[in-house]
């Protein structure tokens, strides 16, 4: 049995490699973008005394550089207009992270994030 296979008839239905591509940068940009403002949700819920903590044991322990430090200070700074901006809500969470790697001993309030 033969069958008779025209590629071009299939076209209309077939989407492009280009569209693909572009619909999963897109998609991805987007849940990018989430993350983003999902991390920003969280610095401003943990609120100006948990980064005040934060800060002062980053700052007493060692083992972090100003950067770091500066933007914990941020958290502990929050105010109406004064939001930390998402890349560096992102990178505050980064730091939360490698705290609770470093050092177990900080569970009680590397804890509060994790809710």
């Amino acid at each position: 049995m033969e069958i008779d296979f025209h590629p071009e008839e299939l076209k209309p239905y077939l989407k492009s490699t280009a569209r693909t591509n572009y619909e999963r940068r897109v998609s991805s940009r987007q849940e990018s973008d989430r993350g983003k403002m999902n991390a920003r949700i969280t610095v401003v819920n943990l609120g100006n005394e948990f980064w005040k903590k934060a800060a002062s044991w980053a700052a007493a322990s060692g083992g972090y550089g100003g950067g770091e430090i500066y933007l914990l200070n941020k958290g502990a700074e929050m105010g109406p207009g004064n939001v930390p901006t998402e890349y560096d809500a992102v990178k505050m969470l980064k730091i939360l992270e490698k705290w609770r790697r470093k050092d177990s001993s900080n569970r009680g309030l590397a804890a509060k994030t994790r809710n």
